[in-house]
């Protein structure tokens, strides 16, 4: 019996400085691209506005042909927030039991609402001393253990095992309240029905097209950089840099004599290695003083760990991997199940982060909002 396909979904990512969406359908055990889009924010300062999001939508929505467009608009949809409103950290937790007795099952629960209860505390406290913001002012979208031991040993499941010191890795995923709520206002306004919010730390580095066992993903944004850091095929820790493609924008803007979406444009041109080698030059030297800037954030993160992964709209920028000897850029055409007839976006990185999140709800995905 021929299997039926299943309903389209949306995946829409919305970065700092610009909006990605993905219609993509399951048939069988593929998945195939339908559509995609990719929008520059009217003004990257004042961040994703309601008509950037309806501006991509409908060009999302009008680029395939498979589907009518009414139909569409009622599909689930992943969404992936900008860094600077959607934070992601672990916490290192630790209990101690009153004896080494054999954990129940009832006592495993407690365990586990004790380590959470205290990653939310011990996170919240350090965001707080850093942002000035009060804890309750914080939304928690998801929280869970990475990693568990028991008296040093490491272990998949508390429940039957023995020991009296408890240790967890946890990863907590949160937003400010405020700005989630103004989100999910201008998701109802456009009528997006939403599956999950889901943060990049979620699907790394499972999601991946390749199996990483120690190194550091370098998701280079526009105005932000997100980097995980993996040991032993495992999230350890996440940070963000607060600078990215755009800086190197901003460079051209303040050097040259052209706009901000021509100084855009000459960037992408310089990666794509299409100037002529006198410009080309001339781009590498103005680039000079921002790379200074990257280096002195980078150098003192790389201890450690020696293979080094891409993706984001900047990681085209040679310039941001010349401090690497042992790196690759995880384009969209290593994932070998997502099928595609639009072959231009099998070589953009930005959509990268997208297409984990397809794999992502191959899983049973659960709403949050």
């Amino acid at each position: 019996m021929k299997k039926k396909e299943e309903n389209p979904f949306l995946v829409l990512d919305i970065g700092t400085e610009a909006v990605k969406s993905i219609i993509a359908q399951k048939n069988k055990d593929k998945i195939k691209i339908l559509s995609y889009s990719l929008n520059y924010l009217r003004d990257p300062y004042l961040g994703c506005s309601k008509d950037d999001l309806a501006n991509n939508l409908d060009e999302v929505f009008r680029n395939q042909t498979s589907q009518p467009i009414e139909k569409l608009k009622e599909v689930e949809a992943l969404v992936l927030l900008p860094p600077e409103n959607f934070y992601a950290r672990t916490a290192d937790c630790e209990i101690e039991r009153d004896s080494e007795s054999k954990i129940s099952g009832e006592e495993k629960e407690s365990i586990l609402q004790k380590l959470l209860n205290q990653a939310k505390t011990k996170i919240s406290n350090e965001f707080s001393k850093e942002k000035g913001i009060l804890p309750e002012d914080l939304s928690w979208l998801n929280i869970k253990i990475l990693e568990k031991q028991i008296n040093g040993y490491p272990l998949s499941e508390f429940k039957g095992y023995k020991g009296k010191q408890i240790e967890a890795k946890i990863l907590t995923v949160f937003a400010l309240e405020s700005c989630l709520n103004t989100l999910k206002k201008t998701f109802e306004d456009l009528n997006l029905n939403i599956l999950k919010i889901l943060h990049p730390a979620e699907f790394i580095p499972e999601f991946l097209p390749i199996k990483i066992e120690n190194g550091i993903i370098f998701d280079v944004g526009g105005r932000k950089t997100q980097l995980f850091f993996i040991r032993a095929n495992k999230l350890e820790e996440i940070k963000t840099l607060d600078r990215g493609g755009w800086n190197f924008s901003e460079r051209l803007f303040n050097n040259l004599t052209f706009s901000r979406a021509e100084s855009r444009e000459l960037k992408e041109e310089y990666s794509a290695n299409l100037l002529t080698p006198e410009t080309a030059v001339k781009i590498k030297n103005i680039f000079e003083a921002e790379k200074k800037e990257w280096r002195n954030d980078i150098l003192e993160l790389k201890s450690g760990f020696e293979n080094v992964f891409f993706f984001g709209g900047g990681a085209l920028l040679k310039d941001v991997r010349d401090f690497f000897d042992r790196k690759k850029i995880l384009f969209p055409e290593h994932f070998k199940k997502i099928l595609t007839s639009k072959k231009e976006i099998e070589k953009m990185p930005q959509f990268t982060p997208c297409f984990s999140a397809i794999m992502f709800k191959e899983k049973n995905v659960q709403k949050n909002l």
